[in-house]
């Protein structure tokens, strides 16, 4: 029995030995990994499109007084000098790279050179980088990326991809110095897919942001002048001139008439514009519309309008179409046929009303036979003077 219990209780301590080791083992392998991971900081995806970002780490960091912190993996310690012209940039001189921030960010610098960069690991979510390339554009991050990578921008139509990056989440890319004019659009295009088709506007600077999608994507940047823009939707047509109607021809058929005559306006209407449009041509009388016609022309059409009033009103009378002037119009009392040399007739009086005939208002309306009477009277008078002298009676007369 007693021998028995001994072998138990030493297969129990090695039993609880091996365990404890294994433990300790265990720990040791955690720690290794833990420290491992914590000194080659993160990795990218192998299937990642952003190639020259696949490095681990290892290379110096620079950090600015910002809190900006910038591992740079393309150089071997000993080989870059850095700068640090302000607080929040560090400069790479020997390739004229910066990177700025105003407060605390990091990246890692995979690659650099005159005309291309590549970062990775890219935490601008709290604060913004601004990475400034010896040639080309500056690219401002706002977000997290895995990668990115991109020379100069020339905005050329070639189906060459300028940009390419990889991001989890959805980024802010702010580019300027682009040397664009205000207004001008600039057209993204992802290569290989659809996922990516949007225009923006250059700023007065020449400034312009877009914000990307998370993915991986191959980015074309193109201008219109260039050729570029979205497939299929060409530059919009200009816009028409609106419809626009001018006056011309202008007919005034009378300038004098008798009141109650009429006269006779007409003009040629013509769309100046490009649009087709209506129009209402308005005759006025001394200000005062007293006609009207509408007509809807096509852009650079004519018509021609005519207008026929009456007028009564003796006087100088102003006509006009619309706000166009044609003339004036004298307008006399005369009813038309009427006299107009404004003399007296001999047979009226001052008032121009007519002076009857004495001799006329008694041969007129008069049945007695005046003249016969006076004939009678006559012979009568000849035939006494005649018995008178036949009797003597005249004798002492005409002896005398």
């Amino acid at each position: 029995m007693a021998s028995n219990s001994t072998t138990g209780d030493r297969e129990s301590r090695d039993s609880t030995r091996s365990g404890r080791i294994f433990v300790a083992l265990l720990v040791c392998v955690l720690a290794v990994s833990l420290l491992t991971v914590g000194l080659a900081g993160p990795t990218l995806a192998a299937d990642s499109s952003v190639e020259c970002a696949a490095g681990s780490g290892g290379g110096p960091v620079y950090v600015t007084d910002s809190g900006l912190e910038v591992a740079d993996n393309a150089t071997a310690a000993d080989e870059s000098y850095p700068a640090f012209p302000d607080a929040e940039t560090v400069s790479l001189e020997d390739v004229n790279v910066s990177f700025s921030a105003a407060g605390p960010a990091d990246l890692r610098l995979e690659e650099r050179s005159a005309d291309f960069t590549c970062v990775a690991a890219v935490n601008a979510s709290a604060n913004d980088v601004l990475i400034g390339p010896a040639e080309g554009p500056g690219m401002t991050i706002n977000g997290s990326l895995e990668a990115l990578s991109f020379g100069p921008l020339d905005f050329e139509s070639d189906d060459a991809a300028d940009l390419t990056y990889d991001a989890n989440d959805s980024v802010t890319l702010t580019i300027d110095d682009t040397g664009l004019d205000e207004g001008e659009t600039v057209a993204f295009e992802s290569l290989g897919s659809d996922t990516i088709d949007a225009e923006v506007d250059a700023d007065s600077n020449g400034t312009f942001s877009v914000e990307l999608p998370a993915g991986d994507y191959e980015l074309a940047l193109s201008t219109a002048s260039s050729g570029g823009g979205l497939p299929g939707l060409p530059p919009p047509p200009p816009d028409d001139e609106p419809a626009a109607f001018e006056y011309s021809e202008i007919a005034l058929e009378s300038t004098e008439i008798g009141a109650g005559e009429e006269i006779t306006v007409s003009a040629t209407a013509t769309n100046v514009g490009e649009a087709s449009g209506s129009h209402t041509v308005e005759l006025l009388v001394n200000g005062e519309v007293v006609g009207e016609e509408s007509v809807y022309l096509a852009g650079g059409s004519s018509e021609t309008i005519t207008f026929t009033t009456v007028l009564d009103d003796a006087g100088t009378t102003g006509i006009s179409l619309g706000d166009e002037s044609v003339g004036t119009v004298t307008v006399t009392d005369e009813e038309p046929g009427s006299d107009n040399s404004g003399g007296t007739d001999p047979g009226s009086d001052d008032d121009g009303e007519a002076t009857p005939d004495p001799e006329s208002e008694i041969d007129e309306g008069s049945e007695t036979p005046w003249l016969l009477i006076t004939i009678g009277l006559l012979a009568i008078v000849t035939a006494g003077v005649g018995v008178a002298y036949s009797q003597g009676h005249l004798d002492p007369y005409l002896s005398e």
